[in-house]
């Protein structure tokens, strides 16, 4: 009996889960577009940057490389006890 309860349940319910989950497809599909429509414009952005600044960048990235080797040299300073 108590399975009959819950068959009925689920199949009252069974539309309005797939009305939700067609609307969460359908908002997720949204914002996939937009966030593919934002890295196309950041890639072209990035890209004429690349061109116009080459020394800008290459500054950048070598301070972004140094900033990393500190983070992981004390991360491996901490991991053997060492004080910073």
């Amino acid at each position: 009996m108590t399975r009959l309860i819950e068959r009925k349940d689920l199949e009252e319910i069974k539309p309005t889960i797939d009305e939700k989950l067609k609307t969460l497809t359908k908002d997720m599909d949204e914002r996939l577009t937009d966030f593919r429509d934002r890295m196309t414009v950041l890639q072209k952005r990035t890209s004429e940057t690349v061109n116009e600044h080459p020394l800008l960048i290459l500054g950048v990235a070598f301070v972004l490389g140094m900033a990393l080797g500190l983070a992981l040299s004390r991360s491996t300073d901490k991991a053997h006890g060492e004080r910073c």
